[in-house]
């Protein structure tokens, strides 16, 4: 089995505001709520009201297409309702799809889904994994796994800088097929543990 870093892909690069207030538009999170920060934990969110928080901006993209994928921040992932749908007969209860509201002026209201991870694998072999400096971030460019602790789940969260979601080939293969927009896929290696 091949496994991947799914991450979004600068082709197709779209952020979301995330309550800065850039361009006069904020993420309307309830900060007294505690839900938003459980995100990306491994653990599964109760969110107290509907709908959560609405997401507010769009940045630029160099894609003219939609995205079927954005980015958060803080490491977080938002799917839209087809790729949520799909993902979900196949992850089962492996991860859990929190629904915000996204709010555009230049496109009708959508609901989305935050991808959060319900599985932790502890099976990073973390003196392989190698970083390359980039202006003031560090850019991971190998990731390898211990095969034999690797969960057995198409989805993961690996509990590393501010989290990786590790998918296998069959999400993979999901997504390409379904011509998903807006994320890209690493390569993971896998080694045989030596105990």
């Amino acid at each position: 089995m091949e496994y991947y870093r799914m991450y979004i892909g600068t082709d197709n690069y779209q952020q979301l505001g995330f309550g800065y207030g850039r361009n006069g538009y904020i993420m309307n999170f309830d900060y007294t709520s505690s839900w938003p920060h459980q995100i990306m934990k491994g653990k599964e969110v109760v969110v107290e009201s509907y709908p959560p928080s609405d997401i507010m901006i769009e940045r630029g993209t160099k894609s003219r297409k939609k995205p079927n994928v954005y980015y958060l921040g803080a490491g977080m992932l938002i799917a839209d309702k087809k790729i949520k749908e799909k993902q979900e007969e196949v992850l089962k209860e492996s991860c859990q799809f929190i629904p915000v509201k996204l709010v555009d002026a230049k496109r009708p209201e959508e609901e989305v889904y935050i991808i959060n991870p319900l599985v932790v694998g502890d099976c990073l072999v973390r003196e392989k994994v190698e970083y390359k400096k980039e202006w003031i971030y560090e850019k991971v460019t190998k990731i390898v796994l211990d095969e034999e602790r690797i969960p057995d789940t198409p989805m993961f969260l690996i509990l590393e800088k501010l989290g990786w979601i590790i998918i296998n080939e069959d999400i993979k293969r999901l997504l390409e097929d379904n011509k998903a927009i807006g994320m890209d896929f690493m390569k993971v290696e896998v080694e045989v543990s030596e105990n």
